[in-house]
């Protein structure tokens, strides 16, 4: 009786779930370091985004390409959650000011990402909210890397 209602509840679940993905979306996300923004529509339910990001800090400069698979759940009419692993490799370059951990060049950080985005009716724009929280496995620069940021993306 536990399975039957287990698997009911996981298929109702699955089919509240269906979300409308856009194919494509490319545009900016504002969090530390701005940078450019791509999603691809894998299925009804499952996108990936690729950012590749520019930061800069009195101490330390960065460039950062950070890869993340989605889940999307329609939460109502244009407004969706999603949360995903992503993984993010980079370089670092510091002055004599850094007082992290890191040394120059690669970093590699694993992690997700847990956001909501908002999709216009009648404009092919996208905004969305999130946060990628990281933690380095190579080259530790940041024992954990928190990314709050704001995306704005044209969808087509």
């Amino acid at each position: 009786m536990r399975k039957t209602l287990l698997i009911l509840l996981l298929t109702l679940c699955a089919s509240a779930a269906q979300a409308q993905i856009n194919d494509h979306a490319i545009g900016v996300r504002f969090g530390y370091g701005g940078g450019i923004s791509y999603q691809h529509k894998f299925s009804k339910v499952n996108r990936g985004e690729l950012n590749a990001q520019f930061g800069i800090s009195d101490s330390y400069t960065t460039l950062r390409l950070t890869g993340i698979y989605q889940w999307v759940f329609n939460m109502n009419d244009g407004f969706h959650f999603y949360v995903g692993p992503g993984v993010s490799a980079g370089s670092l370059s510091i002055d004599n000011k850094y007082a992290g951990k890191g040394e120059n060049g690669l970093f590699v950080s694993v992690g997700g990402q847990l956001g909501v985005d908002y999709v216009f009716d009648g404009i092919p724009l996208q905004l969305s909210l999130d946060v990628l929280p990281m933690i380095s496995v190579v080259n530790n620069y940041d024992d954990i890397y928190l990314d709050p940021a704001l995306g704005v993306r044209y969808v087509f």
